[in-house]
């Protein structure tokens, strides 16, 4: 009888999905091979999973895995870290503190009065670069750069400028 109900159920499982079904109640197959034959018809009615080919640009080998551990460790080092808590606030500090600049929009003439207190009359060029010291004022005081005196001081009108920070 088990003979028999294996052959059967091996000409059944040829069939097509749809003519299994004629056969599930098949007097000739014992219950363990009906049960065979109800699951092959069962797995045939679930849809089949559509595969989309993805490229292979995004699957990473050896050289990105140890590239992207060392970026991390390197990232989460304690020298890293503490450069990011020190270096950070210094910077944010050393940029707030930093004079701005300005660029003469027009040639003018101005009195510079020099660190030792004498005064020189400067003309300056037009795209030169100067340092503005307070712009709050209608003429703005700027400040010219001498090596070895420091920085030489005037007031010009602020037309004459063009504020770049």
């Amino acid at each position: 009888m088990a003979a028999v109900s294996a052959k059967r159920l091996m000409d059944c499982l040829r069939l097509a999905p749809a003519e299994r079904l004629r056969y599930l109640d098949d007097p000739d197959l014992v219950s363990a091979d009906r049960v065979a034959l109800r699951r092959s018809v069962e797995a045939s009615l679930v849809p089949e999973r559509r595969k989309i080919p993805l490229p292979r640009l995004g699957r990473p080998g050896r050289a990105r895995r140890r590239a992207r551990s060392f970026l991390v460790r390197a990232a989460l080092s304690p020298l890293t870290l503490g450069l990011i808590v020190v270096g950070g606030p210094w910077l944010a500090l050393s940029w707030q503190n930093t004079r701005p600049l300005a660029v003469m929009a027009q040639r003018g003439i101005a009195s510079f009065r020099l660190p030792d207190g004498s005064e020189q009359v400067v003309a300056l060029s037009k795209g030169s670069t100067v340092t503005v010291f307070d712009q709050r004022t209608a003429d703005p005081v700027i400040g010219v750069w001498y090596p070895r005196l420091g920085y030489a001081t005037a007031a010009v009108p602020r037309a004459a400028l063009q504020f770049q920070r």
